[in-house]
């Protein structure tokens, strides 16, 4: 049986790619960085089944129209230590409700651009796809959870969410999670989600 996943906040590291070369799951990757969306693009090209998957050059948030969103630099080059940078691109629009990591002075030295993406609402992007279900969704946004989560309609759950919290209200993430009749987990940097 194939099951289905969708992966908000890809970058071009620690994503759901090893499921689709797996075989039985299809799935939908969603980036809005251009140069980390273009990354991801080449590693999916030399990936076994990619046919199943579908890469969107699009942010997640609680509308649909395009957004302020900054880039981080890659430092990969220089020092492999630092390839968390590339993970801190995030949205900074006004409606954004989690922390805003370019407001600190520590990474404030590690933007590479201001830029507008497109996003759309997360029900858009499954009906887009005419999901009908969902096994797993995955966010990892920097911040911008909450947006998701709270406008999200709910009319389809998926089966499992595993939710980045570092940078935003983990007990309102989980009251959120919980009221749509999900068991919540709480580790160090992830909210843990089933039904």
């Amino acid at each position: 049986m194939i099951k289905t996943f969708i992966e908000i906040g890809s970058c071009d590291f620690d994503t759901n790619l090893k499921l689709i070369e797996n075989g039985d799951w299809i799935g939908v990757m969603c980036e809005p960085a251009p140069k980390y969306f273009h990354n991801l693009e080449q590693i999916v090209s030399g990936s076994k089944n990619k046919e199943n998957l579908h890469l969107e050059n699009i942010a997640i948030s609680d509308f649909d129209g395009k957004i302020d969103f900054t880039v981080s630099k890659d430092l990969t080059n220089k020092d492999r230590s630092m390839s968390w940078v590339r993970g801190i691109s995030s949205i900074t629009a006004d409606n954004h409700k989690g922390e805003r990591l370019f407001e600190y002075q520590d990474n404030a030295k590690f933007i590479e651009e201001h830029i507008e993406v497109p996003c759309m609402r997360l029900d858009s992007l499954i009906a887009k796809y005419k999901f009908e279900h969902i096994n797993y969704l995955k966010i990892d946004v920097e911040g911008h959870e909450i947006n998701i989560i709270e406008d999200y309609s709910w009319d389809i759950k998926p089966d499992f969410v595993k939710l980045e919290h570092s940078h935003i209200d983990h007990l309102y993430a989980k009251n959120i999670l919980e009221a749509k009749g999900y068991i919540v987990y709480i580790e160090n940097r992830d909210i843990y989600a089933v039904r």
